[in-house]
């Protein structure tokens, strides 16, 4: 997110929410976040990992306590090449892994796997590269087997960055040196392995096939069944005309796993967020897509997925749309059941937002009523909010058109509806081109 506390940087920003998913506390960080994966919790304190702002960029690592504080920050890598975008991982013994990336030489872009490990003081305790003998390794995500082993996965140029990709898992033990090594097929999309355990005995890599189909994605995405010493016992194709992606994959243990992403499909529509949900018999149990109620968004992504007590999943991602006159980008977070519905029974593409009113991080209460209207609805600001020369109030019908753009002069504000047809409209308020609030608006005869 754009930063306005410090000058206009790409900034972090967290927020802390309760069970409901009501705001707690918003605060803001000087880094580049890295998103996904990138945040542990260890006795009460919350660890992010991100790069700087800088150039050369640096890894960092934030730990903060429960109420957003910074209790200290540390930078890692070489002090004129690039560390870019770590994993963060919190292994059983307690030490942190950073893994991202690092320009080969000082006046190079094309980069190595780069990993740093530290204590939860943020101490080094050693630093590795991988992938040194290819042309560019870029890497995937960091994780833990239930025997110790460290799973990093990276994509890899084999000889040159153009068409032509490879998926790497490299297990390491606590000392870096390599266990096991798994080379994954070819495939024309430069996409993200992820590695996870799913039971006892058995991992689990999204890649791609090199089962080769015609469509959008000639080398679909595939999931690798490995045992313990990563090699390859089975293999399940999601074969499909759409381009997906892959953002993060959890397993559920003994009960298969869930991956989430992106997909692109065939009618130029844009991207749909994506969810996929595999069980412990290694075949789909629904795969789903995601949009905006009013087709005004671009959900353009869920970025993490995790299981919940009550066997559901929360997924959290970008939505972004124009529908209000300017470019607008919001965190989704979403609570679906063992289905991925948002309410039960749902279909192939799933509608989202209309169930829920948005929750803006820097917004303002405001009041309508009555609403649902026939005639006039009144708008009421709280009495302590200082008003602004640019505030405004926006009325967008269904598909985002404006209905109609006044001032907000005053915190009480009377709108005649009675012209109108009827229907669902919003409400925002606006102050230049920031949204403070929106609001939704039912017109009835």
């Amino acid at each position: 997110m754009d930063c306005e506390t410090y000058n206009g940087n790409i900034c972090c920003g967290i927020t802390l929410l309760n069970e409901e998913g009501d705001i707690q506390w918003f605060k803001e960080y000087n880094f580049y976040p890295s998103g996904g994966n990138s945040q542990v919790y260890k006795n009460d304190k919350l660890y992010v990992a991100g790069h700087t702002n800088s150039n050369p960029r640096q890894f960092v690592l934030y730990c903060l306590d429960m109420d957003g504080n910074i209790l200290w920050n540390k930078e890692y890598g070489h002090a004129f090449k690039n560390e870019s975008f770590p994993d963060l991982l919190l292994s059983s013994n307690d030490q942190l892994w950073l893994c991202g990336s690092q320009t080969k030489t000082t006046d190079s872009n094309v980069p190595d796997v780069y990993v740093v490990k530290t204590d939860l003081d943020g101490n080094v305790l050693n630093a590795y590269r991988y992938g040194e003998e290819n042309d560019g390794s870029y890497k995937g995500g960091v994780r833990q087997t239930l025997d110790g082993q460290i799973l990093i996965n990276y994509t890899y140029c084999p000889e040159t960055c153009f068409h032509l990709w490879k998926g790497g898992v490299s297990s390491v033990d606590d000392d870096g040196n390599e266990i096991w090594y798994l080379d994954l097929p070819t495939s024309w999309f430069p996409d993200r392995p992820y590695t996870v355990q799913i039971n006892d005995s058995t991992l689990v890599t999204y890649w791609h096939s090199e089962d080769m189909q015609s469509g959008n994605d000639p080398t679909p995405s595939a999931f690798y069944y490995l045992n313990m010493q990563g090699e390859i016992q089975d293999s399940l194709v999601l074969k499909s005309s759409n381009v997906n992606s892959m953002i993060d994959l959890e397993g559920v243990y003994n009960r298969g796993m869930i991956g989430c992403g992106l997909t692109y499909g065939d009618d130029n529509t844009g991207a749909y967020a994506w969810i996929v949900r595999v069980g412990a018999d290694r075949t789909v149990l629904w795969n789903r897509l995601y949009s905006d109620t009013l087709n005004a968004g671009d959900p353009f992504m869920f970025s993490d997925i995790h299981p919940t007590d009550d066997n559901g999943f929360i997924a959290v991602g970008t939505l972004a749309n124009e529908m209000t006159g300017v470019a607008e980008a919001h965190t989704w977070f979403v609570k679906l059941d063992s289905s991925g519905c948002y309410q039960p029974g749902c279909g192939e593409l799933v509608y989202v937002s209309a169930h829920e009113e948005p929750k803006f991080l820097k917004g303002i209460g405001m009041e309508i009523f009555p609403n649902p209207a026939s005639d006039q609805i009144n708008l009421r600001l709280p009495g302590d909010f200082k008003l602004s020369p640019n505030l405004r109030a926006v009325l967008l019908d269904a598909v985002g058109r404006r209905v109609f753009d006044v001032p907000f002069a005053e915190h009480e504000l009377s709108v005649n509806i009675s012209a109108l047809p009827e229907g669902v409209y919003y409400m925002t308020i606006r102050d230049g081109n920031e949204i403070m609030t929106s609001r939704k608006v039912v017109k009835v005869r």
